[in-house]
């Protein structure tokens, strides 16, 4: 089961200490990006998922700052959100798996669900 912690971008996901890849590999990173309705169970189970794999995995929210979230037209919400911050999350996101020792060399991807 993976270990998960919150960060200040959103929650990160560690492989279980018995799935990590043999000592001294470095762990594959992936920026995980939610759907419109923003962080839920789902996404989580994602993650998980992904980690349990034997990747890094951050779920990078990018409602963290606002006070409301998705309701009636998310289409509308999502369209009314700074892409340039999005970017910005993204990139911030890569750099923070980057940073961490368990990536150090390691690729980084992204992936996400709907958005």
């Amino acid at each position: 089961m993976a270990e998960a912690s919150a960060t200040p971008l959103g929650r990160l996901a560690l492989p279980a200490p018995g799935a990590k890849p043999p000592s001294g590999q470095p762990l594959p990173g992936i920026v995980f990006i939610h759907d419109v309705w923003g962080p839920s169970p789902h996404s989580e189970q994602f993650s998980d998922r992904l980690a349990d794999a034997g990747h890094a995995v951050l779920a990078v929210d990018f409602y963290r700052d606002l006070e409301d979230r998705p309701g009636g037209d998310p289409g509308a919400f999502i369209r009314a959100l700074d892409d340039t911050r999005i970017l910005a999350d993204v990139d911030a996101g890569v750099r923070a798996l980057a940073a961490r020792p368990e990536c150090a060399g390691a690729k980084i991807g992204l992936t996400g669900v709907c958005m």
